[in-house]
């Protein structure tokens, strides 16, 4: 596994396409949504009932694209990477869904 710090919008490409998954663990942003259209599965900090507000990411999981573990539940999100590391047809079959989810919903 590999920590990357921040970097450049202009470097995140290069970051996606050697990525197996794409992790946020804190409020959604553009990332996870660039991330997606790559077709990489992800993980989100999800919360137990729908908030409706800007920390609500129940949207961006709509298609079955990714995993949900709860925030600050360091062993669900534990459980999230170990279902992804050990499955490639998993991680084939979320990336393509969070292709198609940007494709016809968030493009």
């Amino acid at each position: 596994m590999l920590f990357v710090p921040t970097v450049g919008k202009s470097e995140l490409s290069r970051y996606f396409a050697s990525a197996d998954v794409a992790i946020r663990p804190g409020v959604p942003s553009t990332y996870i949504i660039e991330a997606m259209s790559t077709g990489l599965p992800n993980i989100l900090c999800g919360y137990p009932e729908k908030r409706g507000d800007a920390f609500d990411n129940e949207h961006l999981l709509e298609y079955r694209n990714g995993l949900k573990f709860h925030q600050r539940d360091i062993r669900s999100l534990s459980n999230c990477i170990q279902a992804m590391v050990a499955s490639k047809d998993l991680r084939r079959n979320v990336g393509a869904q969070s292709r198609k989810h940007v494709m016809d919903r968030l493009n």
